[in-house]
C-alpha cells in the first residue's frame, strides 16, 4: 500500500468526483479555447444493444466536433464523449447494464456547468437532471 491508495471505499468516491472535476475543467477550457459555448452528447445503452453516442458541439450553430486537441493523441469529440460517460457512469451507475438508459450530457462551456438529463429504461424513470 502506498499514500495514494484509498484506505475505505468513501476515499474512492472522493478520488473520482476530484478526477471528474479536473477532466471537466479541461474539456470546458478545450471548448472554449476552440469557440464553443456549448457541447451536446446525445447516448443511448441497452442490454441489447452497446449503445450510440452523438456529440456536437455550437458557437450559433450546430457543429460536429473533429479538431483535434494539441499534444494529445485523440481529438476534442472523443474528450467530450469520454467525459460525458464517465458522468453518467458515475451518477448514473450501471446504466448500460441494468436495462439500459438514455439521455443528453449538456456541457455549457460559458458558465463553467454540465447538466445530465437521464432517462432510466428499465425503471421507467423520467429524466433525472444532474448538475455538476
Amino acid at each position: 500500500m502506498n499514500l495514494t491508495t484509498p484506505r475505505n471505499p468513501d476515499d474512492i468516491n472522493v478520488l473520482r468526483v476530484r478526477q471528474l472535476e479536473a477532466t471537466k475543467r479541461r474539456v470546458l477550457a478545450e471548448l472554449r479555447a476552440l469557440g464553443l459555448s456549448k457541447a451536446t452528447v446525445q447516448y443511448r445503452a441497452d442490454v441489447a444493444d452497446p449503445g450510440e453516442v452523438q456529440v456536437k458541439g455550437s458557437n450559433g450553430t450546430a457543429t460536429v466536433l473533429e479538431h483535434p486537441i494539441e499534444a494529445a493523441f485523440y481529438d476534442i469529440a472523443t474528450l467530450v464523449e469520454r467525459f460525458a460517460l464517465d458522468v453518467v457512469a458515475h451518477h448514473h451507475g450501471g446504466f448500460e447494464s441494468d436495462g439500459g438508459g438514455y439521455g443528453y450530457v449538456i456541457l455549457h462551456a460559458d458558465k463553467g456547468l454540465v447538466r445530465i438529463e437521464h432517462t432510466s429504461i428499465e425503471t421507467n424513470e423520467v429524466s433525472k437532471e444532474t448538475e455538476l
